[in-house]
């Protein structure tokens, strides 16, 4: 990120750090931030913004649950959908096996 301020997307209001250095633990896509809260209209937002470039690639990788338009990279194995699919039918098989 650069050294200008960031203002509110939503307002341009001035923004707060109210929690630093988080990551997503759910679909395991890279990089940490903060996240930000407006003064004026008190949304929230994540710090540095993730530019349109990294935004597709985050929802073709890892947020995809298999919908039109999904990313030669993903295979539908890959979803997450998928994923929690197999685990979830994996626990019956276990219990009945």
């Amino acid at each position: 990120m650069n050294n200008s301020v960031v203002r509110c997307l939503l307002c341009e209001g001035e923004l707060d750090i109210v929690l630093q250095g988080v990551w997503d633990d759910r679909f395991g896509t890279p990089g940490r931030y903060d996240i930000a809260r407006c003064r004026r209209c008190s949304t929230e937002q994540t710090v540095p913004r993730p530019s349109a470039e990294m935004l597709r690639t985050f929802y073709e990788r890892y947020y995809n649950f298999g919908g039109s338009g999904e990313s030669s990279e993903v295979s539908k194995n890959q979803t997450l959908y998928v994923r929690l699919r197999q685990k979830f039918l994996g626990l019956f098989s276990t219990v009945s096996g």
